[in-house]
């Protein structure tokens, strides 16, 4: 659901290459750390009216050792297809149109109905930005660590 990019992020990958195993463990235990810290806020304050089922698919998955993604819902988790909705809200407007069989003078009968729209209940983008630096320090913090363990000077 949500994407972050890291400026400079192909030049700090080739410097993570010449990195130790054990300092490019130290780097994805914080950055575990972090999205385990992440995705417990955002199943505290997402709203639950029918259910658990969105709490439960808010969810981080491991790409390769330094790229993470973070996810609410999605078709692959229970049929969770709506956390977009609930984030973002969605605006009023006609639902769908049935067309019925034919009334009583043979004129086909066309239904449609009116969706109110819903009011936004945000718990994905607030819990990223209410953690940020929190978050940000503590992965600065594992690559300055890794990088005196080296030698690298910044």
């Amino acid at each position: 659901m949500g994407r972050s990019k890291i400026k400079g992020l192909d030049e700090l990958r080739r410097k993570f290459r010449r990195l130790p195993i054990e300092q490019r463990r130290q780097l994805h235990k914080a950055l575990r750390k972090n999205a385990e810290e992440l995705t417990s806020m955002q199943r505290r304050i997402a709203p639950v009216q029918s259910g658990s089922r969105l709490k439960k698919s808010v969810r981080f998955k491991f790409f390769d050792p330094l790229k993470v993604e973070i996810s609410a819902g999605d078709q692959r988790n229970k049929g969770v297809i709506h956390a977009r909705f609930v984030e973002f809200g969605t605006k009023p407007g006609k639902m769908g149109r049935r067309i019925s069989l034919r009334d009583k003078k043979g004129e086909k009968r066309v239904q449609e109905r009116n969706h109110p729209g819903t009011r936004p209940d945000p718990f994905f983008y607030p819990a990223y930005r209410s953690m940020k630096r929190r978050l940000k320090s503590r992965l600065t913090r594992a690559v300055n660590k890794a990088a005196k363990a080296v030698g690298v000077k910044k």
